[in-house]
C-alpha cells in the first residue's frame, strides 16, 4: 500500500455548453443585479451565480431556480440546443440542479 497522495484530476476547460451556462448565469440577478459566478469543478463543471444575504433569491430557492432555469434556457437559444434546467434534492438539505440537453 502506497502513502502517496491521490492525484486530484485536473479540471479540464468548460465545453460550450457549460461555458454558455456560466455567462448566461453573468446576465446577473435580477434582484440585487449581482453578477458574480462561481464554478467548482466536479468531474463535470458547476457554476452557482453568488447574491448577497439580504437578496431575495438567496432566500428563496424558487427564486434561484428560476434565474438558474432562464439562464439555461437562454444558453440553449446561444448554443443552438434544447436545454432546460432541474432542481435537485438531496437528503444533506444541499439545493441543487442540472442542466440537461435534449439529446
Amino acid at each position: 500500500m502506497s502513502n502517496a497522495r491521490k492525484l486530484r484530476q485536473q479540471p479540464r476547460p468548460p465545453d460550450p455548453v457549460e461555458a454558455g451556462f456560466r455567462d448566461a448565469l453573468r446576465a446577473g440577478c435580477p434582484h440585487c443585479h449581482s453578477r458574480k459566478v462561481v464554478g467548482k469543478w466536479r468531474g463535470v463543471w458547476s457554476f452557482t451565480l453568488v447574491c448577497g444575504p439580504d437578496c431575495p433569491t438567496h432566500r428563496d430557492e424558487r427564486l434561484a431556480h428560476a434565474v438558474a432555469a432562464d439562464a439555461a434556457k437562454r444558453a440553449g437559444v446561444a448554443a443552438g440546443e434544447a436545454l432546460s434546467y432541474r432542481a435537485l434534492d438531496t437528503s444533506s438539505g444541499e439545493v441543487g440542479g442540472v442542466v440537461v440537453g435534449a439529446g
